[in-house]
């Protein structure tokens, strides 16, 4: 769809290249309406008489003057429906079914909308699988049937932008969400070139996905997205926080996220992690944005 910005004082037109004269100038079927600003080529209907002649090619329109083509519309994607459930968004010029998450369920309210689900037995999403950084989709089926167990990672991964992330954790049929404020054009784009990018949530507030269970040593406490320690075979998580008992980040060996990895449990994805303490506590993780 192309869009062209209409001298002040002059109508809109809607246009496409169907076959019809109008003042002799311009084969078209078009409609026009006064009021605004805005012109976009596209399918449909028909024009008043006595309004003003306009002259239409692919490249631009005119109206009594030229006017200036704007970029191509990329993309739309948001979930603002009135009530949760699966509606179809167009995502870079496709659509795409995916539950709608409406209300405040524990990350606020508004619409949220799904980018991944992952199953913390399996290691699907491991720190180290191609799709934190890929453009590759994984199950789309699984972004229409809410929080339930099917793994999905969605095209909202490369192509939503937000403010706000919810990240929840289910663990024995109990759901826990906690939200980050960040701005951004794309999870993809704050993940998938592997640089760490810190939050500030704080150690309690990471806690509050498990529940009374979770255990973190008290020291490092790196957060954020990437979120690894210096020593390559320790804690890692690309979404989370990991945590030792030393005075340096070198060898954590507890954490708490999504997309995990390494010491001391490699053979999982998601869920809370820590040597002291014994815990290794694998969890369903949904991660959404708004």
């Amino acid at each position: 769809m192309r869009f062209a910005t209409i001298r002040k004082g002059h109508t809109i037109a809607h246009a496409n290249m169907d076959s019809r004269e109008m003042d002799k100038n311009v084969k078209t079927s078009m409609s026009v309406s006064e009021g605004h600003t805005l012109a976009a080529l596209m399918p449909i209907a028909t024009i008043p008489k006595g309004l003003t002649t306009v002259h239409v090619n692919l490249d631009s329109l005119e109206m009594d003057e030229n006017v200036k083509e704007l970029p191509r519309v990329k993309k739309f994607i948001t979930c603002k429906s009135n009530v949760s459930g699966v509606v179809t968004l167009l995502v870079d010029s496709q659509p795409l079914s995916v539950f709608c998450h409406m209300g405040n369920f524990g990350c606020g309210d508004g619409g949220w909308t799904p980018v991944m689900k992952i199953d913390g037995i399996k290691t699907t999403f491991h720190y180290y699988a191609h799709y934190w950084s890929n453009y590759d989709e994984f199950n789309p089926p699984g972004g229409e049937t809410g929080f339930d167990e099917q793994e999905s990672k969605l095209p909202t991964y490369w192509n939503t932008s937000f403010s706000k992330i919810c990240l929840g954790m289910k663990i024995n049929q109990q759901l826990r969400f906690i939200v980050i404020n960040r701005l951004a054009d794309s999870l993809h784009s704050i993940i998938a070139d592997g640089q760490y990018r810190n939050t500030s949530l704080g150690l309690d507030e990471w806690e509050k996905l498990i529940g009374s269970n979770a255990s973190l040593q008290y020291n490092c406490n790196k957060e954020g997205f990437n979120a690894f320690s210096g020593k390559s075979n320790h804690s890692k998580v690309r979404i989370g926080i990991v945590s030792n008992d030393q005075n340096d980040c070198h060898s954590c060996n507890s954490l708490i996220g999504f997309g995990t990895g390494s010491h001391p449990n490699d053979a999982k994805s998601c869920g809370n992690e820590a040597r002291k303490g014994h815990k290794s506590i694998k969890a369903m993780g949904y991660i959404l944005v708004q």
